[in-house]
């Protein structure tokens, strides 16, 4: 690489973290930050010390962040020096952090993994707090960020951050530069991520994509429900006029079980096309009783007797919208991308490969789902809880 290609690579780094800071800024998440911070010793130089970026958190600790592309011991020690006096002179900043690219060349992912081990077992006197990723920058701010929330509120912005990441990385018009020309200098938003996805969608680096258009902006249902799909991608390869479509359905939880389906009984005994009339009986029933654990025996008999006929395509409806009312090219789900808070990995499942595994779930009534109804909702809707694998 070189050094024009060099200076073009750390500059792009850059600008991603004042992405992330800019998006999590307009979140609330941090209160706010600036850049080129500067500052020096009283009667000495006032601007002898540098760090690319000063961010504010929301108990008023305040941090220094620092993009860089090479972790060696020449560019890495400049910011030692300049942190270690940052620091000391400003009590309010309590975290020095660098943050490098994702997807480092191996030789640079060795000094990366080298330099943080350092940092993280005490070896080295480090007025740097921690070296990570960009992916992993995004994550520390977002957490940071929820943790001050409620439960609820927690898990429905979960969710939508999930959503929101999704189509921020397929949008990113510097991930298509770095697919189509192998580029360099393109550090990417998130890329490998980017790179995961499209792999996942079967498509290979000898794709040359057009143009990429994500939205999480799905229309309602004709119900005015919401519908199974939370994304829809649209690629354009060369060569065709056609885009490829892609429905997703994303879940972000650390729950085993979750609520992922509701309906009045009505809608269960016409989309799964029961005609059996004890069935419907006992469906009915389970509506007003609000569980099985107040079911009468003999309907919970019938129901256990008879559901596990339509499990494939009460699953298909719950995970899916499949055979539910919308429009299937856009309301119903054809891929399930799941994200492990645990873990910080995404998973990335066809509908039919999920139901294969969700199928062998042991819920109540022989079925994968355990039945019960919403707050307030009870003889008026029964809600299904499903496990996300």
């Amino acid at each position: 690489m070189s050094n024009l290609e060099k200076s073009l690579h750390g500059k792009n780094a850059q600008e991603k973290i004042l992405t992330i800071l800019n998006l999590f800024k307009s979140k609330g998440y941090i209160v706010d930050f600036s850049q080129k911070y500067k500052i020096g010793y009283p009667e000495k130089k006032k601007d002898q010390f540098f760090f690319q970026y000063l961010m504010t958190l929301q108990n008023g600790e305040e941090w220094i962040v620092q993009s860089t592309t090479s972790i060696r011991s020449d560019r890495i020690n400049i910011q030692q020096w300049n942190a270690y006096h940052i620091k000391k002179i400003n009590s309010k900043i309590t975290r020095a952090i660098i943050v490098c690219p994702d997807g480092l060349s191996e030789k640079e992912m060795n000094y990366y993994l080298s330099y943080k081990k350092q940092i993280d077992n005490g070896i080295l006197y480090s007025a740097i707090d921690d070296v990570i990723n960009i992916s992993d920058f995004y994550n520390l701010i977002e957490e940071m960020g929820l943790h001050s929330k409620s439960l609820g509120a927690r898990k429905a912005l979960e969710g939508n951050n999930f959503e929101n990441r999704i189509v921020e990385i397929l949008n990113d018009n510097s991930n298509l530069t770095k697919w189509n020309y192998n580029s360099s200098i393109e550090v990417g938003f998130q890329y490998e991520f980017f790179n995961q996805i499209l792999k996942f969608f079967k498509l290979s680096s000898d794709d040359y994509i057009v143009s990429i258009e994500a939205t999480n902006e799905i229309p309602s249902l004709p119900t005015r429900g919401k519908p199974k799909t939370d994304i829809k991608v649209e690629i354009t390869l060369e060569g065709s006029s056609t885009p490829l479509i892609y429905t997703i359905s994303c879940k972000r939880t650390s729950s085993k079980w979750v609520s992922i389906h509701e309906y009045p009984v009505t809608s269960f005994i016409q989309v799964l096309n029961i005609d059996d009339e004890k069935l419907k009986e006992a469906l009915c029933a389970l509506q007003d009783a609000g569980g099985v654990q107040s079911l009468q025996k003999h309907y919970k008999d019938e129901l256990e007797s008879k559901l596990p006929y339509y499990n494939e395509a009460l699953a298909k409806w719950a995970y899916g919208g499949v055979g539910g009312s919308g429009n299937p090219a856009i309301h119903w789900a054809d891929y399930m991308f799941v994200y492990k808070n645990e873990t910080q990995q995404l998973e990335m499942w066809d509908l039919n490969s999920y139901l294969v595994e969700i199928l062998k779930i042991g819920g109540q009534l022989n079925t994968p789902f355990k039945w019960t109804y919403p707050s307030k909702g009870k003889g008026k809707r029964i809600q299904l809880k499903g496990k996300i694998l």
